[in-house]
């Protein structure tokens, strides 16, 4: 299965999607999915930067 994919950065592409946001009726996701997302991207950062196996810390957008 081929899905389209947007051309450009992601974080910049969320970024601009969450400054519109505001005028749109349908937003694309709901906020626990955004956080959901943006919660990933953070641990991703993380284990990067710490360059090793261990695992990370995710927050559990179901308590927020």
């Amino acid at each position: 299965i081929a899905l389209p994919v947007a051309q450009g950065i992601p974080f910049q592409q969320q970024a601009e999607h969450l400054a519109e946001w505001f005028d749109l009726d349908d937003p694309l996701c709901s906020a626990e999915d955004g956080l959901a997302a943006v919660s990933v991207c953070e641990a991703i950062v993380t284990a990067l930067k710490a360059k090793d196996l261990h695992p990370v810390s995710v927050l559990d957008v179901s308590r927020v």
